[in-house]
């Protein structure tokens, strides 16, 4: 009997120790068999995760934005609002949903591309402001204004380059928006190289999943060169790495913020009260 409740017991452990990972395979997987009976309800699915976390990191950072003290966490906060936007769009111009007539697969494909190319660049961006002091007003307007005219540029001047050529037997993408994703890969590449250099400013565990943020985004970014179709499998590949990282990016911008707000918010006032406590010590 002890070895048999022995056993249960640690298989309950392991089952509770291991219960994200489980639930997270459960969901890809689940995720995928939709994809099998309609790609549009997959897509939908995956682009309304990712919109609500953007949402929900924006909203945590904003109302927090007085109380951090770590510029990085709030720039990205803000980004992430302007990039569920963007996503929301790409999603209603996603190939067969009808929302915009007469634009064809290239017009989700141009927003797909300012969309990771604001996030990239946010990467990119964030670690240069670490110690800095940041005006969210000012960083709001200027991602307004930004966004504006990457918009018009599509929808109004009509200059946007072409991302996708639209043939009888299927597609393929332009060298232009292959490009533009490897640009956005060494972006996250950069960015992520910055943040190993300031990573003595973020938690651990923030920076842990930070970092694992960045990389499965730029892995996403290389499927995202591949496919020909906006259907085939190295899209949705594609798509389920977005989702992981975006996973990630959830875990460090929204849940340590509720499980650890004083680490997330308040790192380095943290870190010198650990330095004053040490030095009255001595």
């Amino acid at each position: 009997r002890r070895i048999v409740f022995s056993m249960i017991d640690r298989i309950c452990s392991a089952l509770i120790k291991y219960s994200r990972i489980y639930l997270g395979v459960f969901g890809l997987v689940a995720l995928y068999l939709t994809s099998l009976h309609s790609y549009l309800l997959f897509h939908g699915l995956a682009e309304i995760f990712t919109i609500a976390v953007a949402a929900s990191i924006f909203f945590v950072a904003w109302n927090a934005r007085q109380l951090y003290d770590n510029p990085y966490l709030l720039l990205l906060g803000i980004a992430c609002l302007f990039v569920g936007c963007i996503s929301a769009v790409h999603t209603l111009a996603y190939k067969g949903m009808g929302v915009f007539q007469g634009y064809g697969t290239n017009l989700s494909i141009q927003l797909w591309v300012i969309d990771r190319g604001l996030l990239g660049a946010t990467f990119l961006i964030a670690p240069l402001l670490v110690g800095k002091k940041l005006r969210a007003d000012l960083v709001m307007a200027i991602y307004t204004i930004v966004a504006i005219m990457l918009l018009d540029s599509i929808f109004i001047w009509n200059i946007f380059p072409v991302c996708y050529i639209d043939k009888q037997d299927g597609g393929s993408l332009t060298l232009f928006k292959i490009i533009s994703e490897y640009v956005i890969i060494a972006m996250l590449l950069t960015g992520l190289l910055l943040l190993l250099k300031k990573r003595a400013g973020f938690d651990p565990k923030v920076f842990k999943y930070l970092a694992a943020t960045i990389i499965t985004l730029a892995i996403a970014e290389i499927f995202f060169t591949l496919y020909e179709s906006v259907y085939d499998t190295t899209n949705l590949i594609g798509h389920l790495l977005a989702i992981i990282s975006f996973y990630f990016l959830y875990r460090a911008m929204v849940e340590t913020a509720l499980e650890k707000p004083y680490s997330l918010l308040f790192r380095e006032l943290k870190q010198r009260e650990e330095e004053l406590r040490a030095a009255q010590k001595m």
